[in-house]
C-alpha cells in the first residue's frame, strides 16, 4: 500500500510496523521480546529507521527506571522486609480481600503527592509488597489450588496498577510528566498549579478509588473464601511474632527506601532525575550486600521487560517525530468541526483518551497530543482551565488501557501472569468506568468549583 495522506514513505512504513506489532502483541504468536526484535529488524530492513534510531529505546531513562524498580524490589523480598510488611497487612486487613485492597490503595494515595514517578511509586514501593503478599498467601493458604493463587495474583497486580494510574492523575507531583502538562497548559493561558490540580481531581479521583476493588474483583473473580482469609490473618500474626525484631538487612532496606522517597520528592529542587535516584538506591543495596550482582543478572523479568518495553518506547517516539500522530489529530479536528458541539466535545474527549493506544509513555503522549486537543476544546467554548485540566487528568487515566501505556504498566503486567487479551479487556472496561465517573461526578464537581 502506498503512503496515505500527507505521510512520507518512512512514516507510513513505521505506522504499518507499529500496527503489526500491536496485532502481534494481541495474538501472541511469539514471546513479546522476540516480537519487538522482529519489529526492530523490519524497521532496519525497510530502511525506515537507522540502527541508532532503531535501538535508541534501550537508552531511554524511562526504561531503565522500570528495570531499577524491579531490581530494588528484589532487595525488599530477599531481605524479608517485604514478607514482614505483607504479613502485617494480612494480619491487620487480611480478613477480607476488599479490606486488603483498600490498605494498598491508601498507601499509594498517601505516597502520590510526594513521589513524582508512577513507576518509582508503583514498581519500587507498592509492587514488592504485593509480590510478597502473593508469596505469603500461597504459603499460608489452606487452599493450594494453583488457579486460586493465580487469580489472587491477577487481582492484586491489576488492582495496584489501576490504583497507581488513578493516583497519578490526582496530583501534579504524582507523575513525572504532569509538570510538563502544566507547563503546556500555561503556554495557552491556563494555570494548573499544585493546589488547583489536587482540588479539581480529589472528588472524582477518590470516587474512582472507592469503586476500583469491586470492579476488578467482579472481572477477575478471585476465589478465596472467607474462612481462608480469616485463617490467613491468624497465621500471619503468629508468624510475625516468630520473625521477631527487624534484621540488619531489613533496616538497611528501610533506610534506603526513606532516602529514595526523600530524593524522589525533592528531585526537582535537587536536580536529580527519578531514574538517577533509583540507581542510587540500587547501588546502596548492592554495596551493603542486601543483594549481590548475581541477583541483578538473574532478575529475568526485569531484562525481559527491558527488551520489549524499549521497543515500544522507540516506536511511539518516532511515530511522533515523523508526524504520524500530529496528522491523526489534525484530521480529527477537521472531522469534528462539522458536528454539533454536544456531539463534537464528547467525541473529541473519547478520541483523545483512546489515542493512548499509540503511545508507550504518558509524557510523550501528552507532549504530542495535549496542546492540539486543548486548543480544539477551547475553540468549542470550554473554559481554558477546565479544558486543560480535563485533558491533563485523562492523559494519565488513559494509560490504563495497555500493558505499555505507562512506566508502571510493564512491571505489574509481567508479574500478573495475565495474557495481553485479558489485561487489555480489563483496561478497556476500566476506561469506560473512568470516563463515566468524570462525565458525571467530575463534571458536577467542576461546576461546583465554577470551572465550567
Amino acid at each position: 500500500m502506498p503512503p496515505q495522506g500527507e505521510l512520507n514513505e518512512k512514516a507510513w512504513k513505521l505506522l504499518v510496523i507499529f500496527l503489526a506489532t500491536i496485532l502481534g502483541a494481541i495474538l501472541n504468536p511469539v514471546p513479546m521480546g522476540a516480537l519487538v526484535m522482529m519489529s526492530i529488524l523490519a524497521s532496519l530492513l525497510t530502511n525506515t529507521l537507522t540502527p541508532i534510531q532503531a535501538f535508541s529505546g534501550f537508552g531511554s531513562p524511562i526504561v531503565w527506571l522500570v528495570v531499577f524498580a524491579f531490581l530494588i524490589s528484589r532487595a525488599v523480598i530477599k531481605s524479608n522486609l517485604g514478607k514482614r510488611i505483607a504479613y502485617y497487612l494480612i494480619a491487620k486487613f487480611g480478613h477480607s480481600l476488599i479490606g486488603l485492597s483498600y490498605s494498598l490503595i491508601v498507601t499509594d494515595l498517601f505516597l502520590a503527592p510526594f513521589i513524582p514517578s508512577a513507576s518509582a511509586r508503583g514498581g519500587g514501593i507498592i509492587y514488592p509488597v504485593v509480590q510478597s503478599l502473593i508469596d505469603q498467601y500461597n504459603f499460608i493458604s489452606t487452599d493450594k489450588k494453583s488457579v486460586t493463587n493465580l487469580k489472587i495474583r491477577e487481582f492484586l497486580m491489576q488492582l495496584c496498577f489501576q490504583a497507581n494510574i488513578i493516583t497519578s492523575s490526582m496530583f501534579l507531583t504524582a507523575m513525572a510528566g504532569n509538570p510538563l502538562i502544566a507547563s503546556l497548559a500555561n503556554s495557552i493561558g491556563s494555570e494548573l498549579s499544585i493546589t488547583t490540580w489536587a482540588l479539581g481531581a480529589i472528588v472524582p479521583g477518590i470516587c474512582a478509588l472507592i469503586v476500583l476493588p469491586f470492579f476488578i474483583k467482579f472481572m477477575i473473580k478471585p476465589t478465596i473464601d472467607h474462612s481462608d482469609m480469616m485463617l490467613s490473618s491468624i497465621l500471619a500474626k503468629k508468624i510475625l511474632e516468630e520473625m521477631g525484631v527487624l534484621s540488619k538487612k531489613e533496616i538497611t532496606v528501610l533506610l534506603t527506601f526513606l532516602l529514595l522517597v526523600i530524593l524522589w520528592a525533592a528531585g526537582d529542587f535537587l536536580g536529580i532525575e527519578a531514574t538517577t535516584t533509583a540507581l542510587v538506591g540500587l547501588i546502596i543495596l548492592i554495596l551493603t550486600e542486601v543483594i549481590n550482582w548475581d541477583d541483578v543478572v538473574n532478575e529475568k523479568e526485569a531484562w525481559r521487560i527491558f527488551i520489549w518495553f524499549s521497543g515500544f518506547v522507540m516506536l511511539s517516539k518516532f511515530l511522533s517525530e515523523m508526524g504520524v500522530t500530529n496528522l491523526i489529530s489534525d484530521n480529527m479536528k477537521e472531522m469534528l468541526m462539522n458536528y454539533n458541539l454536544n456531539i463534537a466535545i464528547p467525541l473529541l474527549i473519547i478520541l483523545f483518551f483512546y489515542m493512548h493506544y499509540f503511545f508507550a509513555s504518558i509524557t510523550v503522549y501528552a507532549s504530542v497530543m495535549f496542546i492540539a486537543f486543548s486548543v480544539i476544546l477551547i475553540s468549542f467554548g470550554i473554559q481554558p482551565l477546565a479544558a486543560t485540566f480535563i485533558l491533563a487528568v485523562l492523559a494519565n487515566l488513559s494509560a490504563c488501557l495497555t500493558h505499555y501505556g505507562s512506566t508502571s504498566a510493564p512491571i505489574f503486567f509481567s508479574a500478573s501472569h495475565m495474557n495481553i487479551k485479558s489485561w487489555w479487556s480489563i483496561g478497556f472496561v476500566m476506561s469506560i468506568i473512568y470516563l463515566f465517573i468524570w462525565s458525571t461526578v467530575g463534571i458536577v464537581w467542576l461546576r461546583i468549583l465554577n470551572w465550567l
